[in-house]
């Protein structure tokens, strides 16, 4: 009765540790992953749904032309490799429960026949080192699991960035085209209006060449702008996650504005921009998890060095001349005299060590990059001044001008076309 109550007992505390469930870590994973997103971008990933939820959600955001916002939600319901990410979590999760479990015991017996009966012997063995390291394990998989969270929030976000790089290239390439399409236009007119003044006698044959010259060259820039522009198409298709008859997409039509009426980055808070990034930069929370984490593997290897091999369990014998069984402790242990552990050991810190490097070069970098990104936006600032306050009045004044000695007959109806796309140019800026 002894040897049973103390195995129930046994049994009942290794059952306890296997009520850990990888789908309650996964879903807690990915509660905190969206939340993340929820701060960063205002918005979360689908869940899993029917290809035909997809298809019927995609049909709706690209129902009246796809904007940068729609590509954006299409980074996060369509783009395959943004459900990869996530589903990636799930083993994640999994592994974290996984460490919390203690290891099987091991039930182990011996029969001996001997000529007065048979001699029964029978051990449960559990690893010591697997119970008393389980807090460190716990640990370990713990800032595994954080590491794996800021990852995929990473490339989460880094996606739908990607997807609004991609629109704003898109809407770019567009608009070069349709600059360039009505560059060519003026670049005709030249010609046509060119070739009257040769028929009447007024220039001369070279002077046609020339207009014709100019027409063509627009029209092959013409042929490369429209090929930048399907290449423009696709990158924003792989960006969303778009394919069939869903990339035949037009782009949102936008409410005119002047791009030189204000300064749009008047607003921008650039004082400490380095701190501010290294607060939020999810690559170095990542590598912060992913140093913790190996801290605690160095922990456990160390211990694990100690007590190799242990273990801890109850035996049970019964001899042959005798019915009654008796119950006591077990225990093994490994000698550590091949092995001692030192190079294992060697090794878990010099990967700590090289975490560590990696983390505050990592830190160094994104600090240059704050820094760099810091001094452009000035640099596009005082461009977009310079231009609203000095470059367009003096293209204006430019086109003022031309027409002006164009009503007082000092100069040809060409320089006068020629004026009009220097202003235009300079609007475009």
């Amino acid at each position: 009765m002894r040897w049973g109550s103390l195995l129930a007992l046994v049994c009942s505390a290794c059952a306890g540790t296997a009520c850990v469930s990888a789908a309650d870590e996964h879903a807690a994973a990915r509660e905190r992953v969206d939340a993340h997103l929820q701060e960063r971008l205002g918005a979360t990933p689908r869940t899993t749904t029917s290809e035909a939820e997809v298809q019927e959600r995609v049909q709706q955001l690209l129902h009246d032309g796809l904007s940068e916002a729609e590509a954006a939600q299409l980074a996060l319901s369509v783009q395959r490799s943004v459900q990869a990410r996530l589903a990636s979590l799930g083993a994640g999760a999994a592994e974290f429960a996984q460490a919390m479990l203690w290891a099987n015991p091991v039930l182990s017996g011996d029969l001996v026949w001997m000529d007065g009966g048979t001699e029964v012997e029978l051990s449960l063995a559990q690893p010591l080192a697997d119970i008393l390291l389980a807090p460190l394990r716990r640990a370990k998989g713990g800032a595994e699991l954080r590491a794996l969270e800021a990852e995929v929030t990473a490339s989460v976000v880094d996606a739908v960035f990607h997807a609004r790089r991609a629109h704003v290239a898109a809407r770019l390439a567009q608009q070069e085209l349709d600059l360039i399409t009505a560059q060519l236009g003026t670049a005709r007119a030249a010609e046509s209006l060119m070739q009257d003044l040769a028929e009447a006698g007024n220039i001369t044959p070279v002077e046609l060449a020339h207009a014709r010259a100019e027409a063509e060259r627009w029209e092959q820039t013409r042929a490369e702008a429209e090929r930048d522009w399907w290449a423009a198409r696709e990158v924003l298709n792989r960006a969303t996650g778009l394919w069939g008859v869903h990339t035949q997409w037009v782009l949102a039509v936008e409410t005119p504005r002047d791009p030189l009426a204000d300064d749009p980055n008047a607003t921008v808070d650039l004082t400490g921009v380095e701190a501010r990034v290294v607060q939020a930069s999810l690559e170095l929370a990542a590598a912060r998890a992913r140093m913790e984490a190996q801290a605690h593997s160095a922990g456990i290897q160390e211990w694990s060095t100690i007590l190799p091999d242990a273990q801890l369990g109850l035996a049970a014998k019964k001899d042959a001349d005798d019915a009654s069984w008796g119950l006591g402790p077990a225990g093994a242990v490994a000698l550590p005299l091949l092995d001692a552990g030192s190079t294992a050991n060697y090794a878990a810190q010099a990967r700590l060590r090289a975490l560590a490097e990696q983390y505050w070069s990592l830190a160094v970098d994104l600090r240059s990059a704050a820094r760099t990104a810091r001094e452009r936006l000035r640099g596009y600032s005082y461009a977009a001044r310079h231009a609203r306050t000095v470059l367009v009045p003096a293209e204006r004044s430019v086109v003022e001008e031309t027409l002006r000695n164009f009503n007082a007959m000092q100069i040809g109806a060409f320089d006068v076309l020629v004026g009009i796309n220097l202003l235009r140019e300079g609007l475009d800026l």
